[in-house]
């Protein structure tokens, strides 16, 4: 199938500078957080696994990106090797083998007040001595909790 071009921006609506985390190593499969994600409601059933690495890169200062009044945010947007990471499903050509019309919403959480969600796949005494933790927890702190869910976008993809 075709893999359709996706672009997600978050719009900082506040009269405020705010904190925000892009999509992390397993953001997307809601095993960390942030969750950042599309959902993509199929045309026809599948059943598509996409195996994915247990690890997940801990969580850094760069992770943090400022968003100021009235701009906005591409949570997906590459800011270097390590961090943010795309919606590993919608870039595959096997989500949308199927013709028809896909429904694509996205989702974005923050709407979790304990830091060790968002770490990652490392012991907090490892993430201690090897990051920046005592900025990281104030960046963290800065962070909004939210609960976000675009509009839903509908798409067909033709034989």
């Amino acid at each position: 199938g075709e893999v359709p071009e996706l672009d997600v921006r978050i719009t900082n609506n506040t009269d405020d500078s705010i904190y925000m985390i892009g999509s992390l190593d397993n953001s997307d499969t809601k095993r960390r957080m942030p969750q950042c994600y599309y959902e993509i409601a199929k045309p026809a059933p599948d059943t598509i696994f996409f195996s994915r690495c247990g690890f997940a890169n801990p969580l850094r200062v760069e992770d943090f990106k400022v968003v100021k009044s009235r701009e906005t945010f591409n949570p997906f947007e590459s800011i270097d090797s390590h961090g943010f990471f795309p919606d590993y499903a919608s870039t595959q050509e096997e989500t949308f083998r199927n013709p028809g019309i896909y429904k694509i919403q996205f989702h974005y959480s923050t709407n979790d007040a304990h830091i060790d969600r968002f770490i990652g796949s490392i012991f907090i005494e490892t993430w201690a001595k090897h990051y920046d933790t005592a900025a990281i927890y104030k960046l963290f702190a800065k962070v909004p909790r939210v609960e976000l869910v675009s509009n839903t976008i509908e798409i067909e993809i033709k034989k």
